[in-house]
């Protein structure tokens, strides 16, 4: 009976486990990434006092707008800070092109057992700004996503470079079980 009561003094001390869980699928643009935002400022603002702060989002999402992601990655990392919260990203399937960047987002990353992502050239699908070409905008574009994954996984990042897998035009996938160096932190 004394141990029993023990344990459930302990029980009652340990602070409340809350998590929150923010489903994106589709194409990422700058909208869809400025709703994600919104919502995860949303759910910090729902957590109890004492509570385990994580949200975790899980991607289904053939990427989109490789820019807006940059710019929303930081951001989200940020939150972290900010809104005293962990962020955890997670893909059950897939994740394509500009989702393997958003992915890098969280602070763990899991993925399931049979989840793939993609990777390719980075591709314009608008107008060039004046004073810049399309290599130009291409090359810049490949070097931040490089370094967007070297931040999480020097090795991933590395083996991009060195199979050119994102100077192909053509979507080249690698099974998650095999990103388990650091890219992926956890498979589930």
């Amino acid at each position: 009976m004394r141990t029993l009561l023990t344990f459930l003094i302990f029980l009652i001390s340990l602070p409340a486990f809350s998590a929150a869980k923010i489903q994106f699928e589709g194409e990422i643009s700058g909208d869809s990434l400025a709703s994600l935002e919104k919502r995860i400022v949303r759910e910090a603002g729902r957590f109890k006092e004492n509570s385990d702060r994580i949200i975790e989002i899980t991607l289904d999402s053939g990427g989109g707008n490789l820019l807006r992601t940059f710019e929303s990655v930081r951001r989200i990392r940020n939150f972290e800070t900010s809104l005293n919260v962990q962020i955890h990203t997670r893909v059950l399937a897939s994740c394509e092109s500009s989702c393997t960047v958003l992915y890098t987002a969280g602070s763990v990353r899991r993925a399931g057992r049979r989840a793939k992502f993609g990777f390719h050239s980075p591709a314009i699908a608008s107008s060039v700004p004046a004073g810049m070409s399309r290599t130009q905008i291409i090359e810049d574009a490949r070097i931040r996503w490089i370094s967007a994954i070297n931040e999480v996984d020097s090795q991933l990042a590395a083996e991009l470079e060195r199979r050119g897998l994102l100077l192909k035009s053509n979507m080249v996938y690698i099974r998650a079980r095999d990103l388990l160096h650091g890219y992926v932190t956890l498979i589930n």
